[in-house]
């Protein structure tokens, strides 16, 4: 829980407190006072006392009782006025408004399922959420910055590595989650906590420290990733091959030929299993997917397959095509005959 929610929280329950203490303190008076008089009756004098709202048919009859009125009255006068001005610190300073947002977006977030939460939103974290909403995909940000949630349709302001704040992020019912924070340690402890709590999602953390590579695999990492090697990977690419990188730019970009990549697991219903790639109408179907390689389950991939090639159930197609045509893919695969 961060500072700004403790501070509110505290001053809520300063609020409800000196309300509970002005009820006490008029109802045990009263009671006390004023001989013959019920609880529930001592109760209602104080309420209708402190609130000033004016005495009905009961009233105090003694004249203890009436100076033990006057001052109900006045610390009841205070307590509204320091309540008012408390509540009104909140309204202004938006704290208020920020728990019951974040309150509303929590569960929002709890219902969702096979999305991806993303911790961290640096660079690496901004591209990869702009990478994963350009897809569709419902993408859940976790950082301890609270103005990082700008142009964010899911955000939660808290550490990344308490399994709570893991946990409000419905991590039990997600498809991945990226560990991208600027510390190496703390990528290795979110991984490890992430694991924990979800043994089959999938997880890529990011490192810069070469000796954290092998930490990450151990603590449960599917996918280990420097934005330094891939960089400096990518800048010898444009050197030794410019022509390769430009085509792979134009097929990335979402401006450019509006083609990408994909991989699509075949289900194990699919009409498709069991048969030849020639015989299975997948291009057909998709309108023109290419099927760059197949990865049958447990099985080395197999690159640019043959036309003979028996397509298997729980394969892995990966695949090269446009959005709507990867849409029409699956549809196709996840049919029931």
């Amino acid at each position: 829980m961060n500072v700004f929610k403790q501070k509110t929280k505290r001053r809520l329950a300063i609020i409800v407190l000196m309300l509970v203490f002005v009820n006490i303190y008029g109802t045990l008076g009263f009671y006390l006072i004023e001989e013959g008089l019920e609880l529930l009756d001592a109760f209602y004098l104080s309420a209708i006392t402190y609130s000033t709202l004016g005495f009905g048919d009961i009233v105090p009859l003694t004249d203890s009782g009436k100076l033990f009125a006057v001052s109900t009255a006045v610390a009841g006068l205070l307590v509204s006025g320091i309540s008012i001005g408390l509540f009104v610190q909140l309204l202004y300073e938006g704290t208020l408004q920020d728990i019951l947002k974040g309150n509303k977006m929590e569960k929002t977030i709890s219902k969702l399922e096979k999305h991806f939460i993303v911790c961290g939103r640096g660079s690496t974290g901004n591209q990869i959420v702009s990478e994963l909403q350009e897809r569709n995909y419902d993408v859940v940000v976790i950082d301890h910055e609270k103005e990082c949630n700008e142009g964010l349709k899911y955000f939660l302001n808290g550490d990344a590595r308490k399994d709570s704040v893991l946990m409000r992020a419905a991590i039990q019912n997600a498809r991945g989650l990226a560990a991208v924070l600027k510390n190496d340690a703390d990528n290795v402890f979110i991984t490890l906590t992430a694991r924990n709590l979800n043994p089959d999602i999938k997880i890529v953390s990011r490192f810069k420290d070469p000796d954290t590579e092998k930490k990450l695999k151990i603590a449960g990492a599917d996918f280990v990733i420097s934005p330094y090697k891939i960089g400096g990977h990518r800048m010898a690419l444009s050197l030794a091959s410019p022509i390769l990188i430009d085509f792979l730019d134009e097929t990335l970009n979402r401006n450019g030929l509006g083609v990408r990549f994909g991989s699509i697991t075949l289900p194990t219903t699919s009409p498709v299993n069991g048969k030849k790639l020639r015989d299975s109408g997948i291009r057909e179907n998709s309108l023109g997917a290419m099927i760059v390689a197949i990865i049958p389950p447990g099985e080395k991939p197999i690159f640019n397959p043959q036309a003979s090639t028996v397509l298997q159930p729980l394969s892995q197609l990966l695949l090269l095509g446009t959005g709507e045509q990867m849409s029409n893919l699956r549809r196709y695969i996840s049919r029931v005959t």
